[in-house]
């Protein structure tokens, strides 16, 4: 019962870890908005918005880490 619980536990860090590195493919969008085409400040909380949500990410999957050691 408790491999069943590693396993489970492992696949949920793997997925989080897989869904951290998705808006990675995104940072050009936001230097394209960041361009003279687009206003700072929506470009600005775009950007900022982004980087709150890696780091929510960031630390499920700390979380995550050290459940599995």
């Amino acid at each position: 019962m408790s491999l069943v619980g590693v396993i489970i536990l492992t696949a949920g860090y793997e997925f989080v870890r897989d869904m951290n590195h998705l808006p990675e493919a995104d940072d050009d969008d936001v230097r394209e908005r960041s361009s003279l085409l687009w206003s700072g400040k929506s470009a600005g909380e775009a950007e900022k918005k982004q980087k709150l949500v890696k780091a929510g990410l960031y630390a499920v999957q700390v979380f995550y880490s050290f459940f599995i050691m």
